[in-house]
Order: structure tokens, then sequence, then C-alpha cells
């Protein structure tokens, strides 16, 4: 379990790509956490691997491969033998952190894939899905 505002990052400033993070366990949780692969240089940002039987982002839970720069955004694959669930903390949540699995590039890079795979795939109360690219054409 990642919470309490705790982050495991595989991040790059350069020219490099940043690493991969891999998270596997039986029930993996992530609330008030952060799991993420970023790049603020020229590098792309690494991939994201979770699986366990059950996976569960939950009030400010984060799966993050962004990049600020160049680079492309890095893939996120979540994969739970039994079921996913990422619950965000609703509508009175406004302004909080966001919920969910996010890839995503500021630059001309493009964004990161993302696959979801479980018998079960919850998603409510305002968590996000998102891959997503704010590069002008």
């Amino acid at each position: 379990a990642l919470h309490g505002g705790a982050s495991v990052l595989a991040e790059s400033r350069g020219r490099g790509d940043a690493g991969r993070v891999i998270l596997e366990g039986g029930r993996v949780r992530i609330a008030d956490a952060t799991a993420a692969s970023s790049a603020t240089g020229q590098g792309a940002a690494g991939s994201i691997i979770v699986s366990g039987s059950r996976v569960t982002l939950a009030a400010g839970g984060r799966l993050d491969a962004t990049t600020a720069a160049e680079g492309a955004g890095g893939r996120i694959d979540v994969t739970a033998s039994e079921s996913m669930d990422i619950v965000g903390m609703g509508a009175a949540a406004a302004g909080m952190a966001t919920t969910g699995v996010l890839t995503r590039t500021a630059g001309a890079g493009a964004a990161g894939d993302i696959a979801l795979s479980a018998p079960s795939i919850v998603i409510a109360d305002g968590g996000i899905v998102s891959a997503s690219s704010d590069a002008e054409a």
C-alpha cells in the first residue's frame, strides 16, 4: 500500500528517459499517494506497471506518467486478476488531488497509452483515466 502522501518516483531532468515504476502485490492500494514517472527535460516519461489481484486507487491516489517538455508521456499498464477500483472523492473534493490514471505531455511529445485489464473495473466519484497532450499542432 502507498498512502499518507507517499510517492514512488522515477524522474529525468535532462536528455535521458525516466525509468520504469513497477508495483506488484496481492492487493495494491494507492490512497493519498502517487506512483509516477516523469521527464522535465528532453527525455520521455517511463512506463508504470501495476499488477495484483485487486488494485485500488482512492482519495487522491494516482498513477502519473508525465512529461513537461519534448518527450512522450509514459505508458501505464494496470492488470488485476479480480478487480480494479478508481474511486475519487466526489463533488465535495473540488480543488483536491485527482484520483486516477494519467499520462500527459505539456510539450511536443504524444501522451502515452493506458491499458487497464480486470474482470471488474469501477471508475466512480470523480475518478479519472486520461491520456492528454497540451502540445499545439
